[in-house]
């Protein structure tokens, strides 16, 4: 019985490991658009190019996508 019960409780903790984990932010640019924008999934290196790093939360990464020299277009 106290066999079946943590087997129960690891499996439920394995199944909630991925919500648990915190997730990660990033500032991505693409070259040919030349434009950024905010992820969640890490960027390839070909289609997207990382600005920076990782961050926290969202607004983290809104943040630093705002004030990036390599996001800011300026008009000629």
């Amino acid at each position: 019985m106290l066999k079946a019960i943590a087997l129960t409780t690891a499996a439920l903790i394995l199944a909630a490991a991925p919500a648990l984990a915190a997730s990660s932010y990033y500032v991505v640019h693409a070259p040919h658009s030349k434009s950024c924008s905010v992820v969640e999934k890490a960027p390839d290196g070909k289609n997207l190019l990382m600005v920076g790093k990782h961050h926290s939360s969202m607004s983290a990464a809104t943040r630093a996508m705002q004030t990036s020299v390599s996001c800011m277009h300026r008009k000629k």
